[in-house]
């Protein structure tokens, strides 16, 4: 225990005006009152006066330290005035007091004997005591307490007995969007420092199943403050008057110490939960950026739907594993009544997850009252309902199952992604060498899987049935091959675009492309943003194929992607790795792909043709030693050329 986790700012005044001995008193009184550890003001006031009728407290230079141990104190405190004229405290002292410091302790035990001691031999240095006179708020004040402390003492806690407790000094709320792991680390995280402080420390954890550890209404009134270290929103009307600290719930596992202390020193404003307001709030409150405000939105959004996804996804696999494939190869996860049973649950938990998801970023943006709307857009998109059909009497559009479809791409994208990570180690050249083989070892394994369980009746082809009307995605019109997937593409573009830009993380992966080197130097995880690299961009690959499967071919058919994974590292090559420039270079390529076929069949122009216009394109932009070889070469073309003319003149 350390002297300033004593204070707070609250109990700390300077520059007060007090003319005598019992203005002074009342004022420490208040001051010691703000700690809320003192049950009858009055009866520690009578404490006071009991004490100063022993023996004057008057120390010297100006300083007096009032103290008292008494029963109706349930915690020692401490509390300092600054008088802004100095006055004669007692009669009989040697000289006026300006500088007060007020001890609250326990009846049982002597631990207001080993705060005096402490703090008289702080206030014997002369320099400490003209810094505690010099400082301009509280905030300095405790500073300088702090400093010296630690300057005399270090860690040493200036006493050994045991420090009574009533109750939780601090409160604490954490929240992460998927309510898994950081939620639990930071709880512990808060809990281990209050203990290591001194000040006790309960945390409530607003996880996937739901706020466990729930903090009371005696326990709110009765603490110091309340820390909510969340990423997401949580309920903060019921802390209504109290101090309240604003943090990500990173901050929690990382900062547990600075945010306790901010909570013991004061340093924290009051919260109002205004009438009408929005009563949940997460981290950062009105200071939040755009980026992080979208972002706490989207995420608490996910985290209400993860449930039915992950438990939908667990029903459904169910179904296959009890289900007998033999029976109807067309109806597999059906056949049988316990499969059946699965699968119809699994379906229902994964078709609501659309409305979960709008209706509580609804929620997060706009309180209860967007829940309804947004439930209700969430339900509208699920079922495609557009406004045209509605003028038709139609109520159904365009399904939202393609989207369960086009998250299980991603995922297992993802996922197939990582695993050369795991093959390579830390070896980025190796990485490239098991990322390759990754993809024949997928071409062959899903042909495998297709062949074994899924091939179509009567298919001379590697192929499955057509997927079901509700995961097709649709095409904007209807006689072309332009279909949704181009928002689905539009939509990434701008997410990631953000990502790189606009984020601590995104440029980290910028700077680890430009020179790993240079990163690892730096100390930062390459491994880990390799990791996460190779997560995000085969997510994204198998989105592509995907919407192919979905939205052209509407099955899986071996070989459907000819050549567009090499077509991928092309675009990605010509784009400078610019996500928009992504965006045109494959609009550029997909142009250029379709007008060669056409071109084949109603001139002299093959497909090979533009194949060599493609690898031309790419030549230039990434080599750019070639355009310095080109502009050498016109260069010496025209020096030849003009000393010819020159010769032509000089001959005439």
């Amino acid at each position: 225990m350390r002297i300033t986790e004593l204070f707070t700012a609250q109990s700390i005044a300077l520059d007060v005006a007090a003319p005598d001995q019992a203005a002074i008193l009342d004022k420490l009184v208040d001051l010691q009152a703000t700690h809320g550890n003192i049950t009858d003001k009055d009866a520690y006031k009578k404490a006071l006066y009991a004490r100063e009728a022993e023996a004057s407290t008057y120390v010297d230079n100006g300083i007096t330290v009032p103290h008292a141990r008494t029963a109706c104190v349930t915690r020692p405190s401490l509390a300092a005035l600054r008088l802004s004229t100095p006055v004669q405290y007692n009669a009989d002292d040697d000289g006026k007091t300006d500088l007060l410091f007020a001890i609250a302790a326990p009846e049982n035990g002597s631990l207001h004997i080993d705060m005096l001691a402490r703090m008289m031999q702080m206030l014997m240095n002369d320099d400490f005591v003209e810094k505690l006179r010099a400082a301009k708020t509280p905030a300095e004040f405790l500073d300088a307490i702090d400093a010296q402390e630690d300057a005399q003492f270090g860690e040493e806690s200036f006493t050994q007995q045991e420090i009574p407790q009533n109750g939780y000094r601090v409160l604490a709320v954490t929240a992460c969007p998927n309510g898994i792991a950081h939620t639990y680390m930071a709880a512990e995280a808060l809990t281990k420092m209050g203990d290591k402080l001194g000040l006790p420390t309960k945390v409530e954890t607003n996880g996937s199943d739901g706020a466990k550890n729930v903090l009371t209404p005696e326990e709110i009134a009765a603490c110091d403050g309340i820390i909510i270290a969340a990423d997401k929103n949580v309920e903060t009307a019921r802390f209504d008057g109290k101090p309240v600290l604003f943090a990500r719930v990173d901050d929690g596992i990382h900062k547990p110490e600075e945010l306790i202390k901010k909570i013991a020193h004061g340093e924290t404003p009051i919260y109002h939960a205004e009438a009408g307001a929005k009563t949940r709030q997460a981290a950062g409150g009105a200071s939040d950026s755009f980026g992080h405000s979208l972002y706490k939105h989207l995420m608490n959004g996910v985290s209400h739907m993860l449930p039915f996804v992950v438990g939908g996804g667990i029903m459904i696999a169910l179904a296959f594993l009890l289900d007998d494939y033999a029976i109807d190869p067309s109806n597999f996860g059906m056949n049988t009544p316990v499969a059946a049973f699965f699968k119809t649950v699994g379906n229902a938990a994964f078709g609501y997850m659309l409305p979960i998801l709008a209706g509580f970023i609804a929620m997060s943006i706009a309180d209860r009252p967007g829940l309804a709307v947004g439930f209700a857009g969430g339900v509208l998109a699920m079922n495609g309902t557009n406004f045209a059909g509605l003028a038709h009497g139609e109520t159904t559009g365009i399904s939202g199952g393609f989207l369960a479809a086009l998250l299980a791409g991603f995922a297992a994208g993802a996922l197939w992604a990582l695993l050369p990570t795991l093959f390579a180690g830390r070896n980025l050249t190796s990485l490239s060498v098991a990322t390759i083989m990754m993809n024949s070892i997928a071409a062959l394994l899903t042909e495998y899987i297709v062949k074994s369980y899924f091939q179509r009746p009567g298919a001379s082809n590697t192929e499955t049935v057509v997927v079901n009307e509700g995961s097709i995605l649709p095409r904007i019109f209807p006689s072309t091959q332009f279909n949704y997937g181009i928002l689905v593409a539009l939509f990434c573009v701008v997410v990631v675009t953000w990502m790189l830009y606009k984020t601590p993380f995104g440029f980290s992966l910028r700077a680890m492309g430009s020179n790993p080197r240079a990163m690892q130097q730096a100390g930062l995880p390459i491994y880990g943003r390799t990791i996460a690299a190779m997560g995000i961009s085969g997510g994204l690959f198998a989105l592509g194929g995907s919407i192919q499967c979905l939205a052209v071919y509407k099955r899986f058919v071996m070989g459907f992607s000819p050549g567009y994974g090499w077509d991928g590292i092309t675009v990605a090559t010509l784009a400078m790795n610019s996500p928009v420039g992504v965006l045109l270079s494959a609009f550029l390529f997909g142009m250029l792909r379709s007008a060669s076929i056409s071109m084949s069949l109603t001139s002299q122009v093959t497909t090979e043709m533009i194949s060599v216009l493609q690898g031309f394109i790419v030549m230039l932009v990434a080599s750019p030693d070639v355009w310095n070889v080109l502009g050498h070469l016109w260069q010496r073309l025209k020096s030849c050329v003009g000393r010819g003319r020159k010769q032509e003149g000089a001959a005439e």
